[in-house]
């Protein structure tokens, strides 16, 4: 299999550290993608995945799979046989696919909007986007006040991509000060997650060396 991604990308690390975490890294053939020189919009893989985003996860059939949370889902069913981090419990697995959706929808769209163009420098967004994220922070706070890790008692997919959304906002200062079950649960992650410091100061470092061009 290959997965093309891109180290700063939040949810191609997600992908990254679950690959690491499961000791799944042989089975893929990593392909990094440079986003500032296009490689994303080159025929063959806008022909790949029409969306051209990363990351993506082409088969060995040649089936393309991209959104980083189908990936995890994918990758989760495909290797984690002992399910470590992704029950096959009906329900168990619905609240784990829920909070996943939730990331998607919500936690990680608000923080792009607010700190993506932060973090390019750009204008500062308005304060009404700062408030949504702190909504969205609430309402992971009221999660993480019944179970350790976002979905269970025990780690999750779902960790993995809520964490990396997070980190977004905690790279760039948002103050979680009043989210102790949240600021509580980023420690953990960072204790519990096999590879999680290794690919997030890759991830800072790549991208201290891309302002530094810019």
């Amino acid at each position: 299999m290959e997965l093309f991604y891109n180290i700063v990308s939040p949810p191609s690390r997600s992908v990254l550290m679950l690959a690491k975490h499961l000791g799944i890294e042989s089975e893929l053939t990593m392909k990094s993608v440079n986003l500032r020189a296009g490689e994303h919009m080159t025929e063959d893989y806008v022909q790949m995945n029409p969306q051209h985003c990363v990351p993506t996860l082409l088969t060995e059939d040649g089936v393309a799979i991209w959104e980083s949370n189908a990936i995890l889902i994918y990758l989760a069913e495909r290797f984690d046989q002992e399910e470590k981090v992704y029950s096959k419990d009906l329900a168990k697995r619905a609240q784990i696919n829920q909070r996943l959706c939730f990331d998607l929808g919500t936690l990680y769209k608000n923080i792009r909007a607010y700190y993506g163009p932060l973090a390019m420098g750009r204008s500062k967004p308005s304060e009404d986007l700062l408030k949504q994220i702190d909504q969205s922070v609430g309402y992971l706070e009221g999660f993480l006040s019944k179970t350790q890790f976002v979905a269970a008692d025990s780690l999750t997919i779902a960790d993995f991509a809520v964490i990396t959304s997070v980190t977004v906002a905690s790279a760039l200062k948002h103050d979680f000060s009043k989210f102790p079950n949240v600021t509580r649960w980023i420690a953990d992650c960072k204790g519990s997650i096999v590879g999680f410091e290794e690919i997030t100061k890759k991830a800072e470092d790549t991208w201290k060396a891309t302002l530094e061009e810019k």
